[in-house]
């Protein structure tokens, strides 16, 4: 996954409402570097809370087709 590609949670976590699991999100910033990092996270601008990006890592994302 690369900036600018749309994604959606993989998984419902528990606490995460119908609106947000639902929603689609865009990929602004990619972290992949450094050696303490196991997996790639990635910032999520999501389309139901466009002011406030979010970090995720890769195991939780999946791309929109």
């Amino acid at each position: 996954m690369k900036p600018g590609d749309l994604v959606r949670a993989r998984e419902k976590v528990k606490f995460m409402t119908t609106e947000e699991w639902n929603a689609t999100g865009i990929i602004i910033q990619v972290l992949d570097g450094g050696s303490h990092r196991k997996n790639t996270s990635y910032e999520v601008l999501w389309g139901n809370y466009p002011w406030v990006p979010t970090w995720h890592t890769s195991s939780a994302l999946e791309l929109v087709k």
